[in-house]
């Protein structure tokens, strides 16, 4: 299938703004044989990429402050294109599992992780295979909202490919120039913060896998040294919610 990605990308680059999750569900969604594109929420430009790239789904990840946005810019793209499949990710669905009875242009909505989630709705969807069923998603059909449980959280980070690069730098230049790049290492923080989101992500997901998720040393540190080959890098931003906090994992990673 096709799937437009549709977010917001800063024109100015003081540090690293990559979207990872998207990037991280690009690239899931490549390995799944799914091509993937992404592009800015300008109405005219989401026309002309339809144009050279006809989506089955357009898709948006988004946070509680920025729904409403999203939710008005996709009223008009379905109101247009009403054949197109709309998906919502992000905190906002996930916290907000209404969010799709609410808002009627809205198809099918992904709550927690999305990794291979969202591959299987769209091998679903391709097939017309019991979309509605699939783990993790809401999905609105035949006026009805069908609601499914999440699925285990993905054991080994180890196994999913390395966030795809390619579909933000090659669309959003300043992107690719920018000299911060941010990485991932571990999802997951065990701290019950009343300011943070974790400690309800960790209720939503108790009893279906580790909370707290690490990749290996080397597996960090090949992403790295790949991306470093193919653009410019000269600071490495790691974004994880508690960097510090295996010190064993640390040791290793500073001697390497």
């Amino acid at each position: 299938m096709k799937i437009l990605f549709v977010t917001h990308v800063p024109n100015q680059y003081i540090k690293d703004k990559d979207p990872l999750g998207i990037m991280c569900l690009s690239a899931n969604l490549k390995r799944g044989n799914h091509e993937v594109r992404i592009c800015s929420p300008r109405i005219t430009e989401v026309e002309e990429m339809l144009v050279e790239f006809p989506a089955d789904i357009i898709a948006y990840s988004i946070a509680t402050a920025d729904s409403i946005f999203y939710i008005d810019f996709n009223r008009i793209i379905k109101q247009r294109h009403p054949e197109i499949f709309s998906v919502f990710g992000g905190p906002h669905p996930t916290f907000y599992p209404n969010f799709i009875t609410e808002n009627s242009d809205v198809d099918a909505m992904c709550g927690g992780e999305a990794d291979l989630a969202f591959v299987d709705f769209a091998d679903r969807l391709a097939a017309d295979n019991d979309y509605h069923l699939t783990p993790n998603f809401h999905v609105r059909r035949d006026g009805e909202i069908y609601r499914n449980e999440e699925t285990n959280l993905v054991a080994n980070l180890d196994d999913l490919p390395f966030a795809d690069r390619s579909l933000i730098y090659d669309y959003f230049p300043k992107a690719r120039g920018a000299k911060v790049k941010g990485f991932m290492t571990m999802r997951g923080c065990p701290y019950p913060c009343t300011y943070c989101f974790n400690h309800k992500y960790n209720e939503l997901y108790k009893g279906k896998g580790n909370i707290l998720r690490r990749r290996s040393v080397d597996n960090v540190i090949e992403e790295v040294l790949s991306v470093a080959e193919k653009y410019p890098l000269d600071l490495v931003y790691f974004r994880d919610d508690s960097f510090n906090l295996l010190s064993d994992w640390i040791e290793e990673f500073s001697e390497k």
